[in-house]
This record gives C-alpha cells, structure tokens and sequence, in this order.
C-alpha cells in the first residue's frame, strides 16, 4: 500500500491507493523469467501477494537448524584422528596404562607392567605420563577449539573420529564441551588392545543400528590383530530423508605389511557393494598409507575406481595431515572417499569440491614450524594432536 498527495481547492488532502496492481505488473514479467523454476508456485503467486511474501526459493535448514544458502542444504563432514583421546581410569583388558594419573602409577604391579616395554618413549609414558583430570579437561578444550574452525564455532554435522578411547569420554566431551550440540554419539568397543577405537559424533538422525564389522584379515602372525580396529558403520538419514551411509575407519599402521591394509580396502569396498545405490556413502579416517605406499601399491588410482578420492586427491594445496620428523617429510595418512553418485548429474546431493581442505588454523594445532603438534603438557601451549582434521562438504540444490 501507498499514498499519493493531491492538491484539491487549495487545501491537500491525501488518497490511500492500493499498489497491488503495481506490484503485479512487476510480478508478471518476473514470472516469466523464473517460470520454469518456480512453476508449481504459480497458482498461489496472487495469494503471495496478498501477504507479502514473493520469493521463489527458501532458506532451507539443516537438521540442527541453521540457516544455510539461499537455495541450498549444506552438510559439513570432517574427519579426525584425535590422537590418543582417554579417560582417566583403567579399562578393564586394554593397555591403556600410559593415560593414568600419575599417583595412580605408583604401584609395583604396575611398575612391573612398564619394564619389558622395549621403545623408550612408550616406557616412559607408561612410568611417568600424569593423565589426570585437568589434562584430559585441557584435551578436550583444545579438541573443541580446532573443531570449532567450522561453522562460526558451530563444528561439523558429522565428524569421523580415530583414536578414542570409549564412548563415555566422547559424551564427556559432548556434553560438557560442545554443548551437546550432536544429537548422537557413536562408538563400539573393538578388539585393539590399547583400547583405541573408531567413533562417531553427528547432529543428524541415525537410521537403524550402527555396526562394528570386522576385517578378515589374513595374518602372518596372530598378534598382529590386537593391534587393528573394525570398520563402524553408521546410517544417517540426510534432510530429504536420502539416507547416507557413513564408514569410519583406522587402518593398521605403517609397522604392518602393506598386505594389511590391501585386505582392509578390500572389505571396505564390499561393504560399500551392500549398500542400495540410491544410498550416498562417506568413509574416511585414517588409512595410515604413506607416500611410498601410495606409489607402489597405486592406492589412489585402486580406491578411484570405486569411489571419488577427495583427500588427498582433491585437495590440491594440502602439503599432508601428518609431518614424520625422522625423515623430514609430510604424509597424507587420512583419506576421505564418496560414493560416486555425488558426481552424478540427477543426484540429489553433490560433492562442493571447493570446500575440500585442511583444518589447521587453531592456535594450539601447529609447532613453530607449522606441523601437526601433539598434546603433551598443561605447561606447552601448542598440541592438540599429531594429526590435521580433513574436511569437505556436500549439498543439495533446492529443487522447486
């Protein structure tokens, strides 16, 4: 509605007009630009009129409610292995003796227990390590402020986790650190014997129950399987009820055969083959492949023929998510994989190539030198963890 102002008998008086008929004009020809888009609308564009509203998309809201693009629905993922995240008492069968209070440790049982340890930095952990509250309040502090990196402090909508201890110390860190802002939290007790496992925190809903599959490897020496985790699966449902299936992984490490890891990338890729096709599938974490692997075992061309391999492959100006100081050289041990079907045209939901990066800006993350830096003392103000988070985002186009 306006005013017009008329002269009228030398006195002014003023006409309420109604600009409907304005504003239609200027809606008619706005039709025509957008009427393949907004065509479902059209019928109701003279009721839209009435009360104001004209817009031929929406602000749609991810599941923890926050306004996204015009136009769009975004989903964060980030992956992380938190490096050695504990509680501060034993669980029972794990040797998880390091990440104890130090008058905890004064014990001859378990003294007796750190003496055959044959590497000297693992003994002296084991002996001299004080993993106390207010060290595992300070981890946890730190965890937050890196993952705070995403969202303006919002963190990621699902983040893969590696090296967590058991599910009570990740809702401890939910809970009292991040608000309780991830509606689910994911973690199934494994068989590595430093108790270590795959987690998972998300804000979006959880389909079904979450599984703990175990890869048939085929060992030389039976041994080796303490020192290796399952494959957890868990079944999000996306915003338009698409389901996503999400794999978290934590592959043995370099000390193994490569052979090891072959096995657990095979089983990986069966497991995808179960998954319906219209489903979308995530998996990452660390896969604990180093250049030299990389190269000889063609790891990446392997992994590409099922999956798009968007770290490291895609992130083109990331040096590397862990710096080996022995050799002086960086290497790219955490991977991030999507189905295929992002990259296909009448999909719903996309991969966002431009968002894949690092994420290592946080102030306690970097040595003086710029490498991941491990959290060791109260009294150092850089470490965190060992390991730089990996980091990427899908959408969805609001299809009217």
């Amino acid at each position: 509605m306006t005013f017009l102002l008329i002269k009228k008998q030398g006195a002014i008086s003023y006409l309420r007009i109604n600009f409907l008929i304005l504003v239609k004009a200027y809606f008619s020809i706005l039709i025509k630009t957008v009427s393949h888009a907004c065509s479902s609308i059209k019928p109701l564009l003279s009721l839209f009129l009435l009360i104001g509203h004209s817009s031929c998309y929406s602000f749609k809201k991810t599941s923890d409610s926050k306004l996204t693009t015009p136009g769009l629905t975004r989903i964060t993922v980030m992956s992380y292995n938190v490096e050695n995240l504990f509680d501060t008492t034993h669980d029972s069968g794990k040797n998880d003796f390091a990440f104890l209070p130090l008058k905890k440790k004064q014990t001859a049982a378990h003294k007796s227990f750190c003496a055959p340890i044959a590497v000297p930095k693992w003994k002296d952990e084991c002996l001299n390590k004080n993993w106390d509250k207010p060290h595992l309040n300070e981890k946890l502090n730190r965890l937050t402020d890196v993952i705070n990196q995403v969202e303006d402090g919002a963190g990621p909508d699902i983040l893969l986790l590696q090296e967590v201890e058991n599910i009570d110390v990740l809702k401890q860190w939910n809970s009292k650190y991040l608000d309780s802002r991830y509606k689910n939290v994911v973690l199934i007790e494994g068989q590595d014997i430093r108790g270590i496992d795959v987690g998972l925190l998300t804000k979006l809903k959880v389909m079904g129950t979450p599984r703990l599959h175990q890869i048939p490897f085929e060992f030389d020496d039976p041994k080796r399987a303490q020192d290796t985790r399952g494959i957890l699966q868990v079944d999000l449902e996306l915003p338009d009820q698409s389901l996503l299936t999400v794999f978290v992984l934590h592959l043995p490490n370099p000390l193994h055969p490569h052979v090891l890891r072959t096995q657990a990338l095979n089983h990986l890729n069966h497991l995808a083959s179960l998954i319906p096709k219209e489903n979308y599938i995530i998996a990452g974490g660390d896969f604990n492949i180093t250049p030299e692997e990389a190269s000889q075992q063609k790891r990446s061309q392997f992994l590409s023929k099922n999956w798009v391999v968007t770290h490291p492959d895609l992130c083109l100006s990331c040096p590397g998510t862990y710096f080996f100081a022995p050799k002086q050289s960086w290497s790219y041990l955490d991977w991030l994989l999507v189905s295929k079907n992002f990259e296909e045209q009448r999909s719903a939901w996309h991969l966002d190539k431009k968002s894949i990066k690092l994420i290592n800006q946080s102030q306690f993350q970097k040595t003086t030198e710029g490498y991941p830096a491990s959290f060791n003392s109260l009294n150092n103000t850089e470490g965190v963890s060992d390991h730089f988070p990996i980091y990427l985002e899908i959408y969805r186009p609001l299809k009217l």
